[in-house]
């Protein structure tokens, strides 16, 4: 298969959590990732699809990874992954789009990623890379616009979800608006 070709696997919420189990076998870490929600998934045996906690929680941050490998391989729909270096251990990450058809026939995509870790002790030029990391996944930067400053769409989604989850009761309103050819502008 040409690495270009977008690759698609595609399981049933019959066999999804099954498969996942086999695979545990053989990784630290195994789990169902929405990227563009940032969060785990689980499908119960009733085939209904739940969210978790945000899926960068592992690593115990506030934010996405600027280099999110699951949501690159949701985009472009082929296996990605990445080698990263937290708090002592060395986390290889690989991220597998795949789709589930759920009990009511609709098909879900997101990620499977596979995680394993090792105790490592980090050379001079891991430590450089990883020094590279931590400034490149800082907060402002994987939340606010580069150019303009103000928030960008995973900044805007995270801050809706917080004030929803302070207080849930608070109606809201959205305005939503749209200038002409601001594209050739930016």
């Amino acid at each position: 298969m040409d690495n270009k070709e977008k690759q698609s696997f595609y399981y049933t919420w019959k066999n999804i959590n099954a498969s996942l189990d086999t695979m545990r076998g053989m990784f630290d870490l195994v789990r169902l990732v929405d990227p563009e929600e940032c969060r785990e998934v689980f499908i119960d045996d009733s085939g209904v699809l739940s969210f978790g906690k945000e899926c960068y929680a592992v690593w115990n941050a506030s934010h996405r990874c600027a280099d999110c490998t699951s949501l690159r391989a949701c985009r472009t729909h082929q296996r990605k992954g990445r080698v990263e270096y937290y708090d002592g251990k060395k986390y290889q990450i690989q991220s597998i789009p795949i789709q589930i058809v759920l009990s009511n026939d609709t098909v879900y995509s997101c990620n499977i990623e596979l995680i394993n870790f090792s105790v490592h002790t980090l050379t001079d030029m891991e430590e450089s890379d990883y020094s590279k990391d931590a400034k490149e996944t800082h907060d402002y930067l994987t939340t606010h616009d580069n150019l303009t400053g103000i928030l960008n769409w995973d900044g805007f989604c995270r801050h809706v979800r917080q004030l929803i989850l302070d207080d849930p009761d608070l109606p809201r309103v959205i305005i939503s608006a749209n200038i002409r050819n601001f594209k050739l502008i930016n």
